[in-house]
């Protein structure tokens, strides 16, 4: 019998499962699921003591007939999902000598960077684009033709709010000096006027009597 989930229901125990398992298509559902038990293990390792190597590596004991017990697996078919693993570089087996059980290492792959390849939709019209050619797009072609002619409107209503400014100012000083240059004029006449008009002295005032 089963109950509906609520906001109080107490969640059963469970195991993680890898959301890096559903991508290794190579692997079988019974590989997946030793991969998972093995992790399990592991994370109950890094919580005691006494399960790292001289690295620092965690390793566990897990015998074949274990594994099968709790899977519900035949023990041949926990040894291929082993192989299998450890093939894909998800677990490293040492052995321990005859009659024990191999130490066994579990992996977890290192994340990669997004693949400069790595395809995307295009907008609206979700046509599937490389990274390196998703200059194609139309709707991308649209929108950079409408960037740059932003720009150069914008770059234009730029010189023409400077050639303006440049006009104000010269007219603003222009406007400032005008009457500084007629007074230097007014009075570079009256100066000249002076001299030519300035009565010439007889000679005899010449000589101071």
């Amino acid at each position: 019998m089963a109950h509906y989930l609520l906001s109080d229901s107490r969640i059963p125990e469970y195991l993680a499962f890898p959301k890096f398992l559903l991508e290794r298509t190579s692997l079988s559902e019974t590989a997946k699921i030793v991969y998972m038990i093995l992790l399990n293990r592991a994370r109950l390792s890094q919580k005691n003591d006494g399960w790292t190597d001289e690295r620092g590596h965690i390793f566990i004991y897990y015998p074949i007939k274990d594994i099968a017990d709790t899977i519900h697996k035949s023990e041949m078919s926990v040894k291929t999902a082993l192989s299998a693993l450890e093939k894909d570089k998800l677990i490293d087996r040492q052995h321990q000598g005859v009659g024990k059980a191999n130490r066994i290492f579990v992996k977890i792959p290192v994340e990669r960077k997004p693949s400069v390849r790595q395809t995307e939709n295009c907008p609206c019209s979700g046509m599937k684009l490389s990274v390196t050619r998703k200059d194609t797009c139309p709707e991308v072609i649209k929108k950079r033709e409408i960037m740059n002619q932003k720009k150069e409107r914008e770059k234009h209503t730029v010189n023409i709010k400077m050639y303006f400014s440049r006009i104000v100012i010269s007219h603003y000083y222009s406007r400032l000096f005008r009457p500084i240059g007629n007074t230097l004029n007014a009075y570079r006449s009256i100066c000249i006027l002076k001299e030519n008009t300035m009565p010439i002295m007889p000679p005899q005032f010449k000589s101071g009597i």
